[in-house]
């Protein structure tokens, strides 16, 4: 996806996350298709006018189209916006306990817990802030 075909767009995504004996994991998506091709990324996507009244809905529909994990809009807590050209809002959802994601969109290779540190260096530039702003929500 060139910048071009960006302006424009609207969508959001949910880094899903949980904590287990003292370490905060994450559920990150190999992705197979731009953009972050070959990278690991969250969960996410467009904002559907026929599906969605808000991003909060994009958020929670996306997470369950791509991952068959059922979302409650009221506990999924802003971490990141951006609007300039395009908006895109990141949200961050805390699970009781890391779920096996066996059967995912195919806009995945794979989707998998990471140890939050110890996250594969192949992985979208964002990542690393979403990251630092769920540890500051962890503390």
């Amino acid at each position: 996806m060139s910048f071009k075909n960006l302006l424009g767009y609207y969508g959001s995504g949910v880094m899903f996350y949980t904590i287990e004996d003292n370490k905060i994991f994450v559920l990150l998506g190999k992705r197979k298709n731009r953009p972050c091709k070959k990278k690991y990324s969250l969960i996410g996507g467009g904002y559907n006018k026929y599906k969605d009244s808000n991003l909060l809905d994009t958020a929670v529909r996306e997470s369950y189209e791509e991952t068959h994990i059922i979302v409650e809009k009221e506990k999924l807590k802003k971490i990141w916006s951006f609007n300039f050209l395009f908006h895109f809002s990141t949200y961050c959802y805390r699970l009781n306990k890391k779920e096996n994601i066996l059967d995912y969109d195919d806009e995945f290779d794979l989707i998998q817990w990471f140890e939050i540190d110890k996250i594969p260096k192949n992985r979208c530039y964002f990542i690393n802030k979403y990251c630092k702003r769920i540890k500051k929500l962890s503390l």
